[in-house]
C-alpha cells in the first residue's frame, strides 16, 4: 500500500473530537480516492478546505 503523506497530514488537520468521531472513515475514504487515481492534490486541498471549516464552524462540538 502506497503511503499517502499529505494526505494524512490533511486529516491530523481536523480538530481531536472531529478525528475520533469520523477520521478512520475519512481515511479509507481518502484512500479509496487516492487508489481509484484522484490526483491527490485536489485530495488533500479539499480535505485541508474541510479542516478549516470545522475549526470555523464548529470549534467546540461535543464528542459525543
Amino acid at each position: 500500500m502506497r503511503t499517502h503523506r499529505l494526505a494524512d497530514f490533511a486529516l491530523v488537520c481536523y480538530p481531536a473530537w472531529w478525528r475520533e468521531r469520523y477520521g478512520e472513515e475519512a481515511r479509507v475514504l481518502t484512500e479509496d480516492l487516492l487508489s481509484e487515481g484522484r490526483r491527490e492534490p485536489r485530495v488533500v486541498g479539499n480535505l485541508l478546505r474541510g479542516a478549516l471549516i470545522e475549526h470555523l464552524w464548529a470549534p467546540s462540538m461535543p464528542m459525543q
